[in-house]
C-alpha cells in the first residue's frame, strides 16, 4: 500500500504539472531511384525530391519522387531534363527547380510544378550548377553557382507578375548557402575564385527594400547547409581553408531581433550536410567529415527556444543528401555513401509531436469525457495485456502495466473537456480531492 500511495502522490503532481516534451518519431523509407545531389523543396501537402546523379558516367536522373505528408504515399514525376546540383524552392503554389548540369553540360531549365492543378511547365535562367535558392516574400531568389567560372548571377522569380529579374551577389561563388529570416534572403559562404577558394562572406537581399547588403561569417567556407528557426538564421558545418575540421564544426547564428552574430559548434565537424527546420527546432543530418572517419550519420539538433543542442542519427551514414520540412515533419534523402559511385535511396523522416497532456489517451490535446471512456473501459483489464498510452495507461514509461486508479487521478487532474453529465469539474484546488473520492468508488465497485 505504501508503494501505492507513493505513486499516487507522483500521480497527483503530475496532473497539475506541465506537460511531458515532444516526442519525435524517426522512421525510413525508399525513394524509388537512389541518388545524390539532388534538390528538395516542400509544396502544400507534399515535400518533392528531385534530379541527381546515380552515380557512374553520365548517370543523371530526371526523376521527382513525391511524399505527401498526410496520406503517406509515395508518387513520381519527371523533370524535363536529367541533370544534378540543380537547386530548388517554392513560391506561391509553385515549386521550383532550377539548374544543374547533365551530360550536356550545365543547364539554364527551370522546371516549375503547380500545387494548384499538378501540372508542370518551365522557364529558363542563366545556366550553371551548385546555385542556391530561397524564398523571401513573393520572390523566388536563385543565386551563385558555376558555369565554367564561380558567377555572381542572382535570378529573381516574382510569383506575383510571373516575371524574372536579375542581379548580382558581391563575389561570385559556388556550394553557398541560402535561407530567409523575416525578409531577408541570405546567401552565406561558398568557393569563390582564386584567392577566395573559401569564402565568409554573406550577400543579403532586402525584400522590402529591393536593396543589398553585407555580413560575414566567423570561418571561410563551403559545403556548409542553412537553415531558419524562429528569430535566428543557422549556416553550419562546411569545408575550410584548412580542411573539414577548420570550419566543419562552426555554427554561425545570426539573431534577427538584435541583429548579432553569435557562433556553436556541431557535435562533429563535416560538409555536405543537410539541414531542415520543424517549429522552433533545427536539424542539420549526415555530412562528410574528410576524415578516416569518413561519412556521418550524425543529426545536430538545436532547440531555439532553450538555446540547447542535442544529437540523434541517421539510419545510414551519408552526404550530399538533401533535407526539407513540411509541417511538423523533417525529411533527409538520398545522398552518396562512398567517395566513389555509390549512392543512397534511403529517407529519414523524423516527426515532431507535440507534448503529450496527462490524461490525454486519444491525444487530441482535450482532457474529456471521450478519454475518461477510454479509462473506464480499459480498467484493470487482463494482466498478461499491457496497456499504454492510448488505452489510459498515462504511467506506462513508470514500468506500470495496467489502467487503474493512478491514471484515473491524472486524468481527473487534467480535466479540459466538457464534464460528465450530471459532474460538477471543482477548482484547481480541490482536483486531489475528486481524485481521491473517485479512488474509493471505484475501490468499492470492485469488493
Amino acid at each position: 500500500m505504501t508503494m501505492r500511495r507513493g505513486v499516487l502522490t507522483w500521480a497527483l503532481l503530475l496532473a497539475l504539472s506541465e506537460p511531458a516534451l515532444a516526442a519525435v518519431e524517426h522512421t525510413t523509407a525508399k525513394l524509388s531511384q537512389a541518388r545524390q545531389m539532388m534538390a528538395a523543396t516542400a509544396l502544400g501537402s507534399k515535400v518533392l525530391f528531385a534530379g541527381g546523379h546515380e552515380g557512374g558516367a553520365d548517370a543523371f536522373s530526371d526523376r521527382v519522387d513525391i511524399y505527401d505528408v498526410e496520406t503517406g504515399q509515395w508518387s513520381t514525376a519527371t523533370l524535363s531534363q536529367a541533370r544534378a546540383s540543380l537547386a530548388a524552392t517554392t513560391v506561391g503554389n509553385k515549386a521550383l527547380f532550377a539548374g544543374g548540369y547533365g551530360a550536356g553540360g550545365d543547364s539554364g531549365i527551370v522546371d516549375i510544378y503547380d500545387g494548384d492543378t499538378g501540372q508542370w511547365s518551365t522557364a529558363t535562367l542563366s545556366s550553371r550548377r551548385n546555385l542556391a535558392a530561397t524564398t523571401v516574400g513573393n520572390k523566388a531568389i536563385f543565386a551563385g553557382g558555376y558555369d565554367g567560372s564561380q558567377t555572381t548571377a542572382v535570378n529573381i522569380y516574382d510569383a506575383d507578375t510571373g516575371t524574372w529579374s536579375g542581379a548580382t551577389l558581391s563575389l561570385g561563388r559556388e556550394r553557398l548557402a541560402a535561407t530567409t529570416l523575416g525578409d531577408k534572403a541570405m546567401f552565406a559562404g561558398g568557393s569563390g575564385p582564386y584567392p577566395h577558394y573559401h569564402s565568409d562572406v554573406v550577400d543579403i537581399y532586402h525584400d522590402g527594400t529591393g536593396q543589398w547588403s553585407m555580413a560575414s561569417l566567423s570561418k571561410a567556407r563551403w559545403g556548409l547547409a542553412a537553415t531558419t528557426v524562429g528569430n535566428k538564421a543557422l549556416f553550419a558545418g562546411g569545408y575550410g581553408a584548412g580542411g573539414s575540421l577548420a570550419g566543419g564544426e562552426v555554427v554561425d547564428i545570426h539573431d534577427a531581433d538584435t541583429g548579432l552574430w553569435s557562433t556553436a559548434s556541431l557535435s562533429v565537424g563535416r560538409y555536405n550536410l543537410a539541414a531542415a527546420a520543424v517549429g522552433n527546432t533545427a536539424l542539420f543530418a549526415g555530412g562528410d567529415t574528410a576524415s578516416a572517419a569518413g561519412f556521418s550519420n550524425a543529426v545536430d539538433i538545436y532547440d531555439n527556444i532553450t538555446g540547447e543542442w542535442t544529437t540523434t542519427r541517421l539510419s545510414q551514414a551519408r552526404a550530399r543528401l538533401v533535407g526539407t520540412a513540411l509541417g511538423n515533419v523533417a525529411i533527409f534523402a538520398g545522398g552518396t555513401i562512398t567517395h566513389g559511385s555509390g549512392t543512397s535511396d534511403v529517407v529519414d523522416i523524423f516527426r515532431f509531436y507535440e507534448p503529450d497532456v496527462p490524461g490525454d489517451a486519444n491525444r487530441n490535446g482535450f482532457v474529456d469525457d471521450t478519454d475518461l471512456a477510454i479509462v473506464l473501459s480499459n480498467w484493470e483489464r487482463d494482466p498478461l495485456i499491457i496497456s499504454t498510452w492510448e488505452l489510459g495507461n498515462f504511467t506506462q514509461a513508470l514500468g506500470d502495466t495496467d489502467v487503474d486508479d493512478v491514471d484515473l487521478a491524472i486524468l481527473l487532474g487534467n480535466w479540459t473537456g466538457a464534464p460528465p453529465a450530471g459532474a460538477i469539474v471543482p477548482e484547481p484546488a480541490t482536483l486531489s480531492l475528486l481524485a481521491l473520492g473517485g479512488l474509493a468508488v471505484m475501490r468499492r465497485r470492485r469488493r
